[in-house]
């Protein structure tokens, strides 16, 4: 903070005058635009302390299912037991696969929150000998914040323009499609597409996994990173990246069920 001593109507007056102090970029995530990674927002101030201490918590094992949304939880636990069909998770399985990020977590990098009014968006990185990016989705539910997408992908390099709900929903699908997670980058794809990828075989719901997961691994061919360079609405675009080798993707977007989702329609990687 800038103290300074300011003159007015004739009278001598100490004001304290801020002057912001940008945040630091996140490694391996930049803003197209501007370099950094700290998105305007006007977002809760607690909100930042949440996602701080919920990464704390998954590093230490004391994250539960009771942090997560239920829509991504239908991502992350599938039902294991007869009573969680009626939820479509299982919160068994979400305690699982939180605890699968213990002790991975050590000193993550974040960014400043993007997005607005109940659903903010962070990205960060983890430290370590591979390089892991971090996207976090928190949402306000009854006036608390809840985990609405958490996966550290290890990918890179990314970069991404300001956060926005978009911009999320591409790079979590990116994410989960370089980083070999087939489960995360489904989770991102409409039931539309899902069918239309991989139409679904005997007793499969909506779609075939199998077929899903083969058609993911022709998009993904090897790269391991991407740069997001432009978003017009429904249409992102970038670059698949490995090494010096680079591929321009296009991916249309269409809306989810809630007001600030995007889901993935239409996968191009020429």
């Amino acid at each position: 903070m800038i103290a300074r001593s300011c003159l007015l109507m004739g009278l001598l007056v100490v004001v304290g005058c801020v002057k912001p102090t940008p945040s630091p970029p996140v490694p391996g995530k930049t803003n197209a635009g501007t370099g950094t990674s700290s998105p305007t927002t006007t977002a809760a101030p607690d909100v930042a302390a949440f996602a701080k201490q919920f990464l704390q918590n998954v590093h230490e094992g004391k994250a539960t299912a009771a942090n997560l949304t239920p829509q991504f939880k239908k991502v992350v636990a599938e039902p294991v037991f007869d009573a969680d069909q009626a939820t479509g998770y299982s919160d068994s399985a979400a305690d699982n696969w939180l605890k699968t990020f213990q002790g991975k977590l050590a000193n993550p990098t974040l960014s400043a929150p993007g997005g607005e009014g109940d659903a903010l968006v962070f990205t960060g990185s983890i430290p370590g000998e591979k390089p892991t990016q971090l996207t976090l989705r928190v949402v306000k539910d009854a006036g608390n914040w809840l985990v609405d997408w958490f996966f550290p992908a290890e990918v890179g390099p990314v970069t991404v323009p300001t956060l926005n709900n978009q911009t999320f929903t591409a790079s979590a699908f990116l994410e989960g499609l370089f980083g070999r997670k087939d489960v995360m980058a489904a989770g991102m794809i409409s039931p539309s597409a899902k069918k239309y990828l991989a139409p679904p075989l005997g007793a499969d719901k909506g779609y075939s996994k199998g077929r899903l997961g083969q058609k993911l691994a022709e998009y993904r061919g090897g790269f391991t990173g991407f740069s997001i360079t432009n978003v017009a609405n429904d249409t992102v675009t970038g670059e698949a990246i490995k090494g010096e080798a680079k591929k321009p993707f296009t991916l249309k977007l269409v809306k989810g069920d809630r007001p600030f989702e995007w889901l993935v329609e239409e996968i191009k990687i020429d």
